[in-house]
């Protein structure tokens, strides 16, 4: 029996590592606008898609809402500012693409808390509700909510060169260069690896 475990754990052991090294070989860089375009993506599809449903849960159909597709929008749209700036970091491999996400939530719970206090204000008070001196909880928790998901993914082509620098992936570029001392222009070519 332990005979058995042992070569058993010795094969996975070895079966691991030549895993390992396998998929080192075959690793592949990491594309900025690859990386971009699941930030964008991941962001603007469900906060469009969320708007959406809340602006039809808000027409008034005989003087009534629909809180259930406003709620539910809300989080759909929620859901694509919180993690959709992420998503890119996660494609270019960050171990905790979503650290920011808390702070969008904090600053999107902020905001929400606001926008429900303002309408549960004006559901008891009526016409004579003044909500203004909520706006400013709104106005905070938006700005800060999108201020994180823009730096979210402004930064999301640093974490794709990370993830190349550190695996070693070779990289190609061609840029117009000009040269001062003699007043020409041409092409450079530039390789690293």
């Amino acid at each position: 029996m332990k005979r058995s475990v042992c070569w058993m754990l010795v094969t996975a052991v070895v079966c691991c590592q030549y895993a390992i090294a396998q998929d080192s070989l075959t690793v592949k860089p990491k594309s900025k606008g690859t990386a971009l375009a699941y930030s964008l993506g991941a962001t603007i599809g469900p906060t469009i898609i969320g708007g959406t449903v809340v602006l039809i849960g808000a027409t008034k159909r005989n003087h009534d809402y629909d809180e259930g597709l406003i709620i539910s929008g809300s989080v759909i749209a929620a859901s694509g500012l919180i993690f959709g700036p992420g998503a890119g970091h996660a494609y270019a491999g960050k171990r905790h693409p979503f650290g920011k996400a808390v702070g969008r939530f904090l600053a999107l719970a902020g905001a929400g808390a606001g926008v429900a206090s303002a309408i549960l204000w004006a559901k008891s008070w009526g016409d004579k509700a003044d909500a203004s001196s909520i706006a400013p909880i709104v106005v905070v928790g938006g700005a800060a909510c999108l201020s994180l998901v823009v730096y979210d993914i402004a930064t999301v082509g640093r974490s794709a060169d990370e993830y190349n620098t550190k695996h070693g992936c070779q990289t190609t570029a061609i840029a117009p260069y000009y040269r001062p001392d003699n007043s020409t222009v041409g092409l450079r070519a530039s390789l690293t690896f």
